[in-house]
């Protein structure tokens, strides 16, 4: 009894410095941080995911619209005989002309056109009958421009990084042959064979 006594005494008399000797137990519930923790980055990932594929319709469809039409040359009445005047000579790029390009572009299953262009080109062309023989057309590509101020940049930077390679030059490597001679007004569309 005495000894039961002094036990009682001794945890009566603790102080706080150190553990008790009786286990601690833990509440029967928590408020579940690990769980809120979770659907966080369920959310957040959710969210990502959503953006992902909702991003490119957006850009495509509501940011970047549609292509400008694809350049043209005037219409003309087409001749029912030959040339109106022969063909035979070297021919220069005109005031007024463009060099463009066109790039398709595929995103998270949506699509669409990349188109940049500039009035900046020159060159000539020499024909010899119903021969092309010789063709030089040369492209300021420092001056290309498109729709999108970010597409611009990348273009002249990452892309043809336009500062150490500042023009494109064409040279026709194969005479272009046409058969014949296309009427007035006629449009032949050719294969050309470049270095």
């Amino acid at each position: 009894m005495r000894g039961s006594a002094t036990l009682l005494a001794a945890t009566l008399s603790w102080d706080g410095t150190a553990e008790p000797s009786s286990p601690q137990r833990e509440p029967a519930w928590r408020p579940f941080p690990r769980r809120r923790g979770f659907r966080y980055a369920l959310a957040a990932l959710v969210v990502a995911v959503a953006a992902l594929v909702a991003g490119p319709f957006v850009f495509f469809h509501l940011v970047e619209g549609p292509a400008p039409p694809s350049l043209a040359l005037p219409r003309a009445s087409a001749g029912t005989g030959g040339p109106s005047s022969p063909l035979d000579g070297t021919w220069r790029v005109g005031k007024g002309s463009r060099a463009e390009y066109r790039v398709h572009e595929f995103l998270f299953g949506q699509s669409g056109v990349a188109v940049g262009s500039t009035p900046d080109v020159s060159g000539t062309v020499v024909v010899d009958g119903a021969t092309v023989t010789h063709a030089a057309i040369t492209v300021d590509m420092r001056t290309v421009t498109t729709n999108m101020a970010g597409r611009n940049v990348m273009f002249h930077d990452a892309i043809m990084k336009t500062a150490t390679y500042p023009y494109g030059v064409f040279k026709l490597a194969r005479p272009i042959h046409l058969g014949k001679l296309p009427a007035a007004g006629q449009v032949v569309n050719v294969r050309a064979l470049g270095d």
